[in-house]
């Protein structure tokens, strides 16, 4: 269900279950299929989320972050690639209200979420110059699908590739 941001179409990704710490994430950019799996396993002494990405190997899958949970499953520290920081850095307030900043980790670039005013269900994420990068929709149902129930989807206008080339303003 692609949409556009008033310039291009999305690409869009699907998560599978209504549980972010244990869930697949699904879609395309162009004609690149795209895979993750969130993975949360939990011993007496910690709580760990792996984030797995699909590669072009359908056997192979590579480590990307992780998430441990402080105790009680509080925030902890996220480590993404090379870069650690507090997962406090990643929901720091926003603008308003119903916002919230995050940095990305060694370049220092920042982006916004902000809740709809009127669809608790949706979000929009900005980059520092105001462009709407991405939008995340939480169905109030899960959608049938031929390759899994959907439980989300976020479009998003960029690549993974713009991502790391693009250095835009910052907030």
């Amino acid at each position: 269900m692609a949409t556009t941001n008033g310039t291009s179409t999305s690409h869009d990704l699907y998560w599978t279950t209504n549980d972010p710490r244990n869930t697949g994430v699904i879609g395309y950019e162009g004609d690149k299929p795209i895979f993750f799996r969130f993975v949360t396993t939990t011993t007496l002494s910690s709580t760990r989320t792996v984030v797995w990405k699909g590669t072009n190997n359908p056997n192979v899958e590579e480590e990307v972050a992780w998430l441990d949970w402080a105790s009680m499953n509080h925030l902890g520290t996220a480590t993404i690639g090379r870069f650690q920081t507090p997962m406090t850095n990643l929901l720091q307030r926003g603008g308003s209200a119903k916002s919230r900043i995050f940095a990305i980790p060694g370049d220092g670039r920042r982006f916004e979420w902000r809740r709809s005013e009127t669809d608790d269900c949706h979000y929009d994420l900005y980059d520092g110059s105001s462009a709407l990068y991405a939008s995340h929709t939480v169905y109030p149902q899960p959608q049938r699908s031929a390759v899994a129930e959907l439980n989300a989807v976020m479009n998003y206008w960029f690549k993974d590739d713009d991502m790391i080339k693009n250095k835009r303003a910052y907030f």
